[in-house]
This record gives C-alpha cells, sequence and structure tokens, in this order.
C-alpha cells in the first residue's frame, strides 16, 4: 500500500493530538502540570515578579530549559506559587539545584526531607522540602518527576495540598496498546 502525503499527514496529526490531549499529557508523555491542578480544582494567578524562583535563579537558563509559573488558588485564597521545566537533562539538573540550595541555606534552615520516593504505579520523585526563614517564609518544595522539575512556594499548612499535586503529576499514565 503506498501512502500518500495526506494521508501520512492525517495520521501524524492524529498522534500528535493523541499525545498532546490524552489524559492531560504533556507532549513528552507525563501528565502537564495545569492539567493535574485543574483536576484537582485549583484556579490560576500570575506570579508576582517580585517571587524570586531558586529553578531559575541557581540553575543556568538556556532555550531547551524554559521555565513556566504560576499561582494555585483555591476558592480565592493563594495556595502557592509554582514554576517547573522539562528536559531530558532533570535528573542531573536537579541534583546541581539541590547542591546549589544546600549550599544557600541559613543556619535557621529546618524540617529538612530529601529523599527519593519510588512506588508502583507512579513515576520516581526526588523530593526536598525545607523551611528557611531567611529564604521564605513558608514551605520551599522541589520536586523532580520524570523529566520535570517544580519549585512550590507554600504555606507550612498547604503543604499537603502540593504534596497531593506531586502524587498526582507522577501517576503513571495507561500505556498505549495497538
Amino acid at each position: 500500500m503506498a501512502w500518500r502525503f495526506p494521508t501520512v499527514l492525517l495520521l501524524f496529526c492524529i498522534l500528535i493530538g493523541c499525545a498532546v490531549s490524552n489524559g492531560g499529557m504533556s507532549i513528552s508523555g507525563q501528565k502537564d502540570v495545569l492539567k493535574v491542578a485543574e483536576e484537582l480544582g485549583y484556579e490560576f494567578a500570575t506570579v508576582s515578579n517580585q517571587e524570586i524562583s531558586f529553578l531559575m535563579k541557581l540553575l543556568p537558563q538556556t532555550d531547551s530549559h524554559t521555565v513556566r509559573s504560576v499561582v494555585l488558588m483555591s476558592e480565592g485564597d493563594r495556595l502557592a506559587a509554582v514554576w517547573w521545566e522539562e528536559g531530558n537533562e532533570s535528573e542531573s539538573r536537579f541534583r546541581q539545584l539541590k547542591k546549589n540550595l544546600y549550599r544557600i541555606l541559613s543556619s535557621d534552615a529546618c524540617e529538612i526531607v530529601d529523599e527519593n520516593i519510588s512506588q508502583e504505579g507512579y513515576e520516581e520523585i526526588d523530593l526536598l522540602v525545607f523551611t528557611d526563614p531567611k529564604l521564605f517564609e513558608g514551605r520551599l518544595v522541589f520536586a523532580r518527576v520524570g523529566s520535570r522539575m517544580l519549585e512550590f512556594h507554600v504555606s507550612e499548612s498547604d503543604e499537603s495540598a502540593i504534596i497531593e499535586m506531586i502524587w498526582g503529576i507522577a501517576e503513571s499514565l495507561p500505556s498505549f496498546s495497538r
């Protein structure tokens, strides 16, 4: 059977459409951050230019590492500011981010959680969470899920909602069968 250009183009568009929209997937096949937030009932606002992202400040920024950001809102109240980037080098970049963060922690830093979480049905999660009043008045949550790195600025009382969101992002997507 000979393939004609319109047939190949149509097939390509269908496959790309599935990859982008199926179950809130990003183009990489991972769950989309905004889609997971919407599923959890959050609304969105713009992050203030006054709020500093350590992801942007402590790592070199390139065209292949575009950082996106949004403020998550719940019933009109701020839940968290979130920044994220996606790329093939996320594992090494996350190690570098952690190394740089440990260098700038003040002596007031406390409640540090630094762990790797593996659970069947979920992508592996690298997690670093801490409080350092010299850097931010609430909790700072950093996670790597697959090829995505995330940074959250959240109040201590809302930390569990952010952990739930990270689990939502890490939830494995069903594989496509032929």
